[in-house]
């Protein structure tokens, strides 16, 4: 009723346990957190999934043995774009590339920028939205919905756009705008 064991140079290194978890480097896989695989290496561990240079390595998670059930989570990474995607519920949520983030989108930088580019893609008729909340209620947000863009503070205070790290022009709670500068030089235009 014992583990086990599987050693090379009279060293152990892999180990069965007697309730079925397998370890890797550790004599004591049932020890951790409901695990059935663990490796264990001081200092760095690496766990190597290889392919072919124009291949895909996935991590797949499971809540059934039938169609999307058998793939329903997944973290994978294409080799020949050198792009990460994490999928859930058999659709890809968020695409890292070229230092570039998409969330709903495998195209995480339509504009083809220069620089970073961070996409939101929304599906048709459905809102694109950034939320921004504080111990889990909406404090603002800014969203996009048909060819209508929207900021917004969800909470009873204001809204201020600044430039050179000072307000310039703010919107109170109760739609009151007031602008920062001196307007007695020619300082504002209205087209």
């Amino acid at each position: 009723n014992g583990a086990m064991r599987f050693a090379t140079n009279n060293t152990q290194r892999m180990a069965i346990a007697a309730t079925g978890e397998v370890g890797i480097g550790t004599a004591s896989p049932s020890s951790y957190y409901n695990s059935p695989l663990v490796t264990y290496q001081a200092s760095a561990n690496y766990l190597t999934i290889a392919t072919n240079t124009d291949g895909i390595s996935s991590i797949l998670m499971s809540d059934g043995t039938s169609g999307n059930e058998q793939y329903r989570g997944q973290l994978e990474y294409k080799h020949d774009g050198d792009e990460w995607r994490i999928h859930a519920a058999n659709a890809t949520v968020v695409t890292l590339k070229d230092g570039h983030m998409g969330i709903g989108t495998t195209s995480p930088n339509i504009s083809s920028i220069t620089g970073r580019a961070m996409t939101l893609n929304a599906p048709t008729s459905g809102y694109a939205i950034f939320e921004f909340a504080e111990n889990g209620v909406r404090q603002g947000n800014i969203n996009h919905y048909g060819d209508i863009f929207k900021m917004y503070n969800n909470q009873n205070g204001a809204l201020e756009l600044g430039t050179n790290n000072s307000t310039r022009l703010t919107i109170a709670a109760g739609g009151d705008v007031s602008l920062t500068h001196d307007l007695s030089a020619a300082n504002l235009s209205v087209a």
